[in-house]
């Protein structure tokens, strides 16, 4: 005999412009994590780094936790391919985006 587990899906699809309740506790933890680390996560910015180079595009967290451990400047970020640690940003802007813009 087998010990399968049997799944069951509804015969309609979930409406896929319905609220999910995971996405709003993640927004909330994103909108947490940049108010602690002080720069606006997941938005166009202008990053002007200590060594001199100036970055322009949507600023990412390098790594996937959405939990601050340890010392917050040295956790990574990203522009593009371009990583770097939070404590390396001399100045941050936001950008307001522009069209065509995901």
């Amino acid at each position: 005999m087998s010990n399968q587990s049997e799944f069951f899906f509804p015969e309609e699809p979930a409406d896929p412009a319905a609220p999910s309740p995971w996405r709003a506790e993640w927004e909330g933890r994103v909108k947490e994590l940049e108010r602690q680390l002080g720069v606006p996560l997941n938005c166009r910015v202008e990053a002007t780094l200590n060594q001199g180079p100036v970055l322009r595009g949507k600023l990412f967290l390098e790594e996937e936790g959405l939990w601050l451990e340890g010392n917050r400047h040295r956790v990574l970020m990203r522009i593009g391919h371009t990583t770097f640690r939070l404590g390396e940003i001399e100045s941050v802007v936001r950008i307001e985006d522009e069209p065509g813009d995901e």
